[in-house]
């Protein structure tokens, strides 16, 4: 049972305030709230234990006496059921003007509000005050309100309740005589001095609009057991005046706008001796609310209030004043599963915009890192709060996106480091990859993945031991971002099978993340039960043939080509001198443990003549399925000649990674640096304008504007306006109003589309042992322009190149010499007085490198290429990888590569292989290598494609 009664003792004042204080709050919405909470839900209870039936609304009474019924029923189980209450106020349901000052003194003597027909005992009330144990009724009003019979069925009840009234010859002296109970000495937020609440408590033909104010505050009036004065819209009615004299209240705090209480009332207090004045209002009820709320969260009311729901709101209809008098007690500190104070929302038929607005605002995650699962109550049934309304306000107080997962192979067959790869036929394991924290707690984990994931549509058996591992690459010690569980199943997967792990409402989420999970499908991969293919190039001339093996499923690398399994024919013309393998063939070089891929080097006695055969024999490679090859023979041919450039492609660019910029420390109190005190950091997207490594050229400028006042920017949400130029790369973030930490710039600039797509932000962990607990340290706002942050994330971005010959027998690419001409064309841009290779190279941070790189420890290339010939077999294209600190030295698509015709090897780009034949007479062979220099094409436009695969780094 929690208790929150919390009466003060008068505290003394050490100087009387002479000055008169008028305090205008009005409800805005700022130019870029905070991002809302990740989750929300509707606060309902399960009313027959039955988790296959629908829950219900707890305080959706059939009419407003129902609903105070079930406040009240809640309110004393919250403190301990029946005996626990002692005492409970009894309202008329029809006029309602007596029971609107009431919430100060239920707070004080820990008692529910209870409403009846004026002129009977509702059906029910009976009932809870016998079933209670209630001792004591205070009937609010006259016999007018409620009705001496009632009083007296009252009275007759079997426990005798003790039954006594509060009431005066009004409404205005009704709420003064409910004050004095209080006894005096009630402070409002922040202050020392004797305070109550003033509001309006007008009402025309049965119009209570002008109570809603009462309504909004009446969670805080209960638990600062503050007394609840009425006034007339345009003066202090007697009644009241007479209770602030009497009671040497000193400040008043009026709630509502001027059209409820206007300048005339304020005049009349400051006349009457009360020190200070402050009103907080919106432009209507709605607006008010919220500024309510905000004061009651996060402004002036928090310490004193405390403690306060961060993460839980009460909506009552604009037309249901009742059902909000009687919520008061329960808001205060009753309400299941929420810890604290609960402010209260007004909403029509539509979401009020304020209520959007401060919504849409409320914390995604808490001090320490917890995602939020904010909890919306209705109080009244749906004619209320309509199911329309609670939707709107459930989108409004949730933007997280769902959870997602992806389902891949355990092992990273491909070898590129992602561990993205499918999951593939015989496999007794599989991956999942979720996009956030999950639960840690393996058995409740495995639960959850037994219910939800189908192997072609059946559940899954799981293996015995330990089948379920959380954490990152198995590791059960990881448990932060992304998190990683493997399966592991009795029996292997067969090809065609699918593993589906669909959208579920099962929350899989770490902590208070109660998100959705968007589920995810894939199909168990069939292999290819094609054999391994062998191509054979034999040239006449050459004194070595070229046996190239690809495999859809690989093959390991280590699977050799050996002498015996090439079998060469001679040509049957006369004097042909026999033909054999002269020594082991030799593999190309690979890091990988399986390739798809390999070409192997078969050197002869002599070179080819027209008529002889090459055949490499049946079984000779042996692919990880156990698949061999058929046998495979080819003839020698001629090579051709004068090979020329056709194409040059560039492949999309890739990053080793992505730009980070510091916010500035004189704004986060940070170091500026990786690893140390907590900053801010900007991280480019991989997608985007703003994608790229070190020199992406970005630039931030953050201001306050001119407007920004300190002092009354105390205790308002963090308000900013993001302005980004992308053609510029420039980004400006200027401090509107409002004070905030580190989380709360972090989210009010993921709230802005245009920065959020372009930028990750991120806030350095208090703590490096704990990666999953942000900072919270306060902001310190710039007082003028400061310049951009720094780049604290060195990085390279990368392109690869392929340069296309008009034939597949080339035998020799002169690297120095294409790559003057291509990064000529790149550099032109840039460097107009580039001319050489020479200069190309000595520009800081590039690195050029053949085909797919190697990297050290140190992030750096291995094996650079260094403007050497290219050669090793037939060739028809010609891969290298490009690596620059800044983006504008790489070759771009539309560069114009000029190419001359060579005469030799200074100014040639390519050799052909001679197509002449040999003479038969091994005593006179012909020199085979005979210079044939490519013949050239001027103005080749270099074309960006994705058959090109950037590098990964």
């Amino acid at each position: 049972m929690t208790m929150y009664r919390k009466r003060c003792s008068r505290r003394p004042v050490a100087a009387v305030v002479v000055a008169i204080v008028l305090a205008s709050v009005l409800a805005s919405v700022a130019s870029t709230p905070v991002q809302a909470a990740n989750t929300s839900s509707e606060l309902l209870y399960d009313h027959d234990n039955n988790a296959s039936t629908a829950e219900l609304r707890q305080f959706g009474g059939v009419d407003r006496y129902d609903t105070a019924l079930r406040l009240a029923r809640q309110y004393a189980e919250s403190r301990g059921g029946r005996g626990a209450v002692p005492t409970a106020f009894l309202a008329s349901g029809g006029s309602l003007v007596d029971a609107v000052s009431v919430a100060g003194l239920a707070g004080y003597l820990g008692a529910p509000v209870l409403l009846t027909a004026p002129d009977a005992l509702t059906p029910g009330v009976g009932n809870f005050i016998e079933d209670y144990g209630i001792s004591n009724i205070w009937i609010l009003g006259g016999t007018a309100a409620v009705s001496a019979g009632a009083e007296e069925t009252v009275k007759a009840l079997q426990n005798r309740p003790r039954v006594q009234r509060i009431a005066g010859e009004d409404r205005y002296e009704t709420a003064a005589e409910i004050g004095r109970r209080l006894g005096g000495d009630s402070q409002w937020c922040g202050t020392l001095s004797n305070s109550a609440i003033l509001v309006n408590g007008e009402t025309d033909n049965g119009d209570t609009d002008s109570l809603r104010d009462a309504i909004i505050v009446s969670p805080l009036a209960s638990r600062l057991q503050i007394p609840m004065l009425l006034t007339r819209a345009d003066r202090l009615p007697q009644h009241t005046i007479d209770f602030i004299r009497d009671e040497d209240v000193e400040h008043v705090a009026i709630i509502g706008g001027q059209e409820d209480v206007d300048a005339a009332v304020s005049g009349a207090l400051r006349s009457i001796g009360v020190s200070t004045v402050v009103r907080y209002a919106g432009t209507n009820a709605a607006d008010t609310s919220a500024v309510v709320a905000e004061l009651a969260v996060s402004g002036d009311c928090r310490e004193d209030l405390a403690p306060v729901s961060t993460d839980a709101v009460a909506l009552v209809s604009l037309r249901g004043v009742a059902d909000g008098i009687a919520a008061s007690p329960v808001l205060n500190g009753g309400v299941p599963g929420v810890d604290g104070l609960v402010p209260i929302l007004l909403v029509g038929d539509s979401l009020p915009s304020s209520v959007r607005a401060y919504l849409a605002a409320t914390p995604e995650e808490d001090s320490v890192g917890n995602k939020v699962e904010f909890k919306i109550l209705a109080i009244g049934g749906n004619a209320a709060v309509t199911p329309t309304v609670m939707r709107a306000a459930l989108n409004a107080a949730a933007s997280a996106p769902a959870l997602s997962v992806d389902i891949v192979a355990v092992d990273d067959t491909n070898g590129n480091g992602l561990f993205d790869d499918r999951v593939i036929d015989g496999a007794t394991e599989f991956r999942l990859n979720f996009s956030d924290d999950i639960d840690p707690d393996v058995p409740s984990l495995t639960a959850k993945l037994l219910d939800a994931i189908r192997i072609s549509g059946s559940p899954m058996v799981l293996a015995s031991g330990t089948p379920v591992i959380h954490g990152a690459g198995g590791s059960t010690s990881a448990t932060c971002v992304p998190d990683q569980v493997t399966v592991k199943l009795a029996s292997p997967l067969r090809g065609g099978q699918t593993i589906s792990l669909p959208s579920t409402s099962l929350q899989f989420g770490a902590a208070s993340d109660k998100r959705p999970l968007t589920g995810d499908s894939v199909s168990v991969v069939t292999p290819s039960n094609s054999s391994p293919q062998v191509t054979i190039t034999a040239l006449i001339g050459q004194s070595s043939v070229w046996v190239d093996v690809t495999d859809p499923e690989g093959f390991a690398a280590t699977e050799a080509l050996l002498q015996a399994e090439v079998e060469p024919t001679k040509a049957s013309k006369s004097g042909t001198q026999d033909l054999s393998v002269n020594g082991t063939p030799t593999a190309s070089t690979t890091t990988q443990t399986n390739v798809s891929s390999r070409r192997f080097t078969v050197p002869l006695n002599r070179a080819l003549v027209s008529g002889d055969i090459i055949k490499v024999v049946e079984g000779s490679i042996t692919d990880l399925r156990g698949l061999k090859n058929s046998e495979k023979t080819q003839s020698a041919a001629s090579a051709g000649r004068n090979p020329s450039l056709q194409s040059v492609w560039v492949s999309y660019e890739a990053h080793t990674s992505q730009a980070r910029y510091v916010v500035p420390i004189s704004i986060t109190g940070g170091d500026g640096a990786a690893g140390g005190t907590p900053d801010v950091f900007f991280t480019a997207r991989k997608s985007g304008a703003a994608a790229g490594a070190n020199g992406n050229g970005w630039n931030f400028y953050f201001r306050r504007a001119s407007t920004y006042s300190a002092s009354q920017a105390q205790g308002k949400p963090l308000s900013l306006q993001v302005h980004v130029n992308e053609s510029a790369k420039q980004a400006f973030v200027t401090f509107v109003d409002g004070v905030g930490k580190m989380a709360d710039l972090k989210k009010a600039l993921e709230s802005v589309n245009a920065f959020d797509k372009l930028w990750e932000v991120s806030i350095e962990p208090a703590s490096q042992t704990n990666t999953c607990v942000l900072a919270n340290a306060p902001l310190t706002l710039p007082a003028v322009t400061v310049p951009s942050p720094a780049t604290i994330a060195t990085g390279y971005t990368m392109v690869a190149l392929r340069a296309e010959f008009n034939t597949g027998h080339v035998k020799k690419v002169y690297g120095g010499e294409l790559f003057d001409d291509i990064l000529r064309a790149a550099l032109a841009p840039t460097r107009a007085n580039q001319t050489d290779k020479t200069g190309w190279a000595a520009i800081t941070g590039v690195d050029i490198w053949r085909d797919k790189a190697t990297f050290d420890n140190n992030g750096s290339p291995t094996g650079l290429y260094t403007f050497g010939n290219i050669e090793g077999g037939p060739l028809r294209r010609v891969r290298f990888e490009i690596r620059a600190s800044e983006a504008k030295y790489l070759p771009r698509s539309n560069d114009r590569v000029i190419v001359t015709k060579g005469t030799d090897t200074t100014d040639s780009i390519a050799e052909g292989y001679d197509d002449s034949e040999p003479s038969p007479n091994p005593d006179n062979l012909v020199d085979p290598y005979r210079f044939n220099k490519a013949t050239s094409t001027a103005g080749i436009s270099i074309s960006r494609t994705s058959s090109v695969s950037s590098p990964t780094g």
